[in-house]
């Protein structure tokens, strides 16, 4: 038993350099083996649509990759990404709406230098491709004002120095566009006038403005005055036949405004009658302020209202 054992052990142990060489070389024929040898991988191949009728665009696609099984050698499928590889779609001739597209093992582009071949076109949803008419459109540019000016002012007009902008894109999209906005403009700490340069918003899908996104909005600050004001009621739409009769016949507004604008044009209150029978009923008080004034509070917020027949 012992004389099996040292005659093992010197097996392993003997010429254990010409061992470590034996074995580096049948890793490296190994691997050789499997790099040179066929094997398959399933790449996801971006579409390229190409030849798009003019005057159109393109709306949607149920997919813009497809599942395709490559055969080649280990090494140089393990080599290559998807963006090496492309399907094109010729949509020569194509008319507007939705199409369904089969995509042919011919159509795959391969990339050079390699010994590759398509196997075959995964199974995979389909990929359904859309055309639309392309239009331009013109509509109105409305910015967007956030933040309030320093204490003392207020904002009196915003405009734009392109009041309007041309669009480009699908008709189905431009259709339903009725205006595009301005990226946000902080107007916090504002002590004066003043121009900014913002972007339009993004609008949609393929839709883009003809000339360019960038516009300059101008902001006109005014003086500001926060009073108090003691605002008559007064009652509109009353059924005929009927007295009406409120609990309260002023309110307590405060309104922001510009300096002299509440002396001129004072604000008023109204209550519509919510139904046109007796009865007593709890209304919204509702303030009629003149332009580019802003109401900070009311109270109360809401008044008692009796109908009574004559």
């Amino acid at each position: 038993m012992t004389a099996k054992r040292s005659r093992l052990w010197q097996l392993f142990t003997k010429n254990p350099g010409l061992k470590v060489i034996a074995l580096v070389v049948a890793v490296a024929v190994w691997l050789y083996a499997n790099a040179v040898a066929e094997r398959t991988r399933t790449f996801n191949v971006p579409v390229v649509l190409v030849n798009v009728p003019p005057g159109t665009v393109v709306t949607a696609g149920s997919e813009r990759t497809v599942p395709v099984l490559v055969r080649g050698r280990g090494m140089d499928l393990l080599a290559l990404s998807n963006e090496e590889f492309a399907a094109e779609v010729d949509l020569q001739g194509r008319k507007l709406g939705p199409t369904t597209q089969d995509i042919s093992p011919g159509a795959v582009s391969l990339p050079s230098g390699y010994d590759l071949s398509v196997v075959g076109i995964l199974p995979h949803r389909g990929l359904v491709i859309s055309l639309d008419a392309e239009k331009v459109k013109r509509v109105p540019v409305r910015p967007r004002v956030v933040g309030r000016p320093s204490e003392g002012m207020m904002v009196l007009r915003v405009s734009c120095d392109r009041p309007e902008v041309r669009l480009r894109g699908p008709a189905g999209a431009l259709a339903a566009m009725s205006y595009v906005e301005t990226a946000p403009v902080d107007v916090s700490g504002m002590t004066e006038s003043g121009r900014r340069q913002v972007a339009l918003m993004p609008i949609g899908p393929g839709v883009e403005p003809v000339e360019g996104r960038l516009v300059v909005v101008n902001i006109e600050l005014i003086p500001a005055e926060v009073r108090s004001w003691r605002a008559p009621v007064r009652v509109v739409g009353a059924p005929p036949g009927f007295d009406v009769a409120l609990n309260r016949r002023t309110v307590e507004l405060v309104v922001e405004a510009p300096v002299g604008v509440l002396t001129e044009h004072p604000p008023v209150v109204e209550v519509y009658p919510p139904v046109w029978r007796a009865g007593v009923y709890d209304a919204e008080p509702v303030p009629l302020l003149p332009p580019g004034t802003r109401l900070k509070s009311l109270r109360p917020s809401r008044l008692t209202l009796t109908l009574e027949p004559r």
